[in-house]
C-alpha cells in the first residue's frame, strides 16, 4: 500500500513537470517551477544563513570557553606549582601536571624557570595519551595562555597551557551536518507540498490569466472569460472581462490617436462622442502643462529657484500639478536654505567641541599623546589635562550615544570639571566626581533625556603616582622593566544616571616607573568591527600596545590607529597615551 501511494505521488509530480515543459516556450520558465525555486532558495537562504549564524556564534562561544579555561587552569597551576618548583620536586610537579592534563581538551602542559629554560612538560601522543617530554612542545592550532609563577611575590618561573580546537571542531562540524541533512528533507517536503496543494489551486487560474493578458498586450483581443473560478481569482476573472470590453470600445478611437502627436487635431465623430471630446482636450492640456513645466525643470536646471509655472492659465487637476510643482520648487529653494543653516550651525558646534579639548596636552616628566575622532560631527567623548595651581589632572570619558545631545552633556562636564578644579584644586577625585554628578544629574533631568557618561579622573602625585577614581574602560599599563601589560580596573559609578553617587565612589592608586606607559581608551576602539564582522577587541588593543610599547607615545598612537583603519567605528574613537619619561615631584 505504502509503495502504491508512492508511486502515485511519483506520477504527479511528473505530470506537473511535463505540463510546465508543455505549457512554456523559449527559455521561459512555467510558474509552479518558479515559485518552487523561489520557494526552495529562500528556505535555503534562510536555514544557510543561520547555518552560518550559529557556526560563528558557537564557535566564538566555544573559543571563549576554551580561553577561559586556559585561563583557569594556568592559574591554578601557577599557584599549585610554586611550592613544588621552589624546591625542585620534579615527582610532585609531574603529578599535578598528569594531574591537569586528565582534562581532554589540554594539549600540552609547559612549566619555565625564570630564565625560560624548561623545567617539565608533559604532552600528547597521536593516540591522545599522556606522555612526558624534556622539549618544548610546538602544538598546532591551539589557545595558549601563560602564567607568571611566584613564590613569595618573586618570578621562580612561567607555566603554559595549550589547549586544543579539535573536539571543538568535531562538535562544530556534526551539529552543521545534521542542519544540513534538515534541509535537504525540508526542501523535498517544500517541493511535494507545493506541487501537491498549490498547482490546482493557484498556477492554473494565474495560467488562464496570464494567457489573456499576453494576447491583450499582443493587441489580439479575446472573447470574455466564462471558465467559473472561486474567491479572489473570480475577482479578477470579472475585472479582466471589463477590460476586455472597454479595450473593445476604445480601440478605435486610440488607433486614430495613436497616428498622430500632442499637435493633432482630432474630429469628433458625433456631438455624442465624448471619448474624442475628452482625448482632444486632455492633448491640448497635456501639451500646456508640458511646455509651462518644462520650462521650470530648464530653469531649475540652471539653479534659479525663483522660477515660478502660471497655474492661473490651467483649470482643475491641471492647475493642481502646476501649483504641486511651484510648491516643490519652493520647498527646494527653502530646504537648500535650511540645510545650509544647519550645516553652518554643526560646524561651529564642531569647533567649539574642538576647541574645548586640549590639542597640545602638557605634563612634566611625561611625553602625551592623543586623538578624538567622532562618529559624527559632534561627539560624546571627552578627554582632558588641566593643569591648575601647580596641580595637574588627567580625565576621561565616554557619554552614552553620540551626536548633538552628547555633545552637549560633554560640554556640560568639561565646564563643570574645569570650575569646580579652579575653585578647589586639591581635591580629591572621588569628590570631584560627586559634585561634577549632582550638576550633571540636573541638567539631565532638565533636558528630559536618559543620558549618561563613564569617566574616570587622574590626580598627579609626586614620583609617578596617580590617585584615580570614576568608572570606565580599564586602564592598561605597559611596564618598561618586564614589557607586560598590566590590567588597571575602574571602580565606581557612571555619571548623570542617580543623584548621589558617593557611596559607590572610592580612591585607587597606580605608580608609573621610568618608562611605564599608560593607556586610556574609549569603548569606540574596542568595539570597531572589521568587514568580516570581527570585533577589534581588548586584547588585540592590548596586543599592539604591548609590541609598540617601546617606542614613542606618538608611534604608540599610530600603531593602534593604523590597525583600527580598515575597522567600522559606530562610535566615538578617543585614545590617550602618556610615557614617563623622567622623575617628576609634584603633590596635590
Amino acid at each position: 500500500m505504502l509503495a502504491r501511494g508512492w508511486h502515485s505521488i511519483l506520477n504527479f509530480l511528473f505530470d506537473g513537470i511535463m505540463d510546465i515543459k508543455l505549457r512554456n516556450t523559449g527559455k521561459h520558465t512555467g510558474i509552479l517551477a518558479r515559485m518552487a525555486f523561489t520557494l526552495i532558495l529562500t528556505t535555503t537562504v534562510i536555514f544557510g544563513g543561520f547555518m552560518g549564524i550559529y557556526h560563528q556564534t558557537t564557535q566564538l562561544k566555544m573559543n571563549t570557553e576554551l580561553v577561559d579555561l586556559s585561563t583557569y587552569l594556568s592559574n591554578q597551576l601557577s599557584k599549585s606549582m610554586a611550592s613544588s618548583i621552589w624546591n625542585f620536586d620534579m615527582e610532585v610537579s609531574y603529578d599535578i601536571l598528569d594531574a591537569t592534563m586528565l582534562e581532554k581538551q589540554v594539549h600540552a602542559i609547559v612549566v619555565k624557570d625564570a630564565f625560560g629554560i624548561v623545567i617539565c612538560a608533559t604532552t600528547r601522543d597521536d593516540q591522545w595519551n599522556i606522555t612526558h617530554a624534556s622539549d618544548p612542545p610546538s602544538p598546532v592550532d591551539t589557545v595558549v595562555k601563560r602564567e607568571i609563577i611566584k613564590k613569595d611575590n618573586e618570578q621562580i618561573g612561567a607555566v603554559e597551557v595549550f589547549l586544543t580546537k579539535k573536539f571543538l571542531d568535531e562538535r562544530i562540524y556534526s551539529d552543521i551536518l545534521k542542519m544540513f541533512v534538515t534541509l535537504m528533507i525540508l526542501n523535498t517536503l517544500l517541493f511535494v507540498i507545493l506541487f501537491i496543494s498549490i498547482r490546482n489551486i493557484i498556477i492554473l487560474p494565474i495560467r488562464a490569466v496570464v494567457t489573456y493578458l499576453g494576447r491583450l498586450s499582443l493587441g489580439d483581443i479575446p472573447v470574455p472569460i466564462t471558465d467559473p473560478y472561486k474567491g479572489e481569482f473570480n475577482d479578477i476573472r470579472n475585472s479582466l472581462n471589463i477590460l476586455i470590453e472597454s479595450t473593445n470600445q476604445t480601440i478605435a478611437a486610440m488607433e486614430g490617436v495613436a497616428a498622430g502627436n500632442l499637435m493633432a487635431e482630432l474630429t469628433e465623430r458625433s456631438e455624442q462622442d465624448k471619448m474624442m471630446l475628452a482625448l482632444k482636450l486632455m492633448i491640448r492640456r497635456l501639451d500646456g502643462i508640458m511646455t509651462e513645466t518644462t520650462k521650470m525643470i530648464l530653469a531649475v536646471e540652471e539653479g534659479r529657484l525663483d522660477i515660478r509655472g502660471n497655474s492661473e492659465a490651467f483649470e482643475g487637476g491641471w492647475r493642481k500639478l502646476l501649483t504641486g510643482v511651484n510648491h516643490l520648487v519652493s520647498g527646494l529653494r527653502s530646504a537648500v536654505s535650511e540645510k545650509a543653516s544647519l550645516e553652518k550651525e554643526m560646524e561651529l558646534a564642531r569647533k567649539i567641541q574642538k576647541v574645548l579639548l586640549p590639542q597640545h596636552p602638557k605634563i612634566s616628566g611625561y611625553d602625551i599623546a592623543t586623538c578624538c575622532e567622532p562618529a559624527e560631527q559632534v561627539g560624546g567623548d571627552y578627554y582632558d589635562v588641566i593643569s591648575v595651581a601647580g596641580f595637574d589632572w588627567i580625565v576621561i570619558g565616554d557619554v552614552s550615544g553620540h551626536g548633538v545631545t552628547a555633545g552637549l552633556v560633554m560640554m556640560m562636564v568639561q565646564t563643570a570639571i574645569h570650575t569646580v578644579l579652579i575653585d578647589n584644586p586639591e581635591v580629591e577625585p572621588s569628590q570631584l566626581l560627586r559634585i561634577i554628578n549632582q550638576i550633571l544629574y540636573k541638567n539631565i533631568q532638565l533636558m528630559e533625556d536618559s543620558k549618561h557618561m563613564t569617566i574616570v579622573v587622574l590626580a598627579c602625585k609626586t614620583e609617578g603616582s596617580f590617585c584615580f577614581s570614576g568608572l570606565h574602560d580599564d586602564m592598561l599599563i605597559r611596564r618598561a622593566g618586564t614589557g607586560n601589560i598590566e590590567n588597571i580596573r575602574t571602580d565606581g559609578m557612571w555619571i548623570g544616571i542617580e543623584p548621589h553617587i558617593e557611596d559607590y565612589l572610592s580612591d585607587s592608586y597606580l605608580t608609573l616607573e621610568p618608562g611605564d606607559c599608560i593607556l586610556l581608551f574609549t569603548d569606540g576602539i574596542t568595539e570597531a568591527i572589521g568587514k568580516d564582522g570581527e570585533i577589534f577587541g581588548e586584547d588585540r588593543l592590548k596586543e599592539i600596545f604591548e609590541s609598540a610599547g617601546n617606542g614613542s607615545v606618538s608611534e604608540i598612537q599610530t600603531c593602534i590607529l593604523e590597525a583600527l583603519r580598515d575597522y567600522k567605528k559606530a562610535d566615538d574613537v578617543t585614545l590617550f597615551v602618556m610615557k614617563r619619561n623622567e622623575l617628576a615631584s609634584r603633590s596635590i
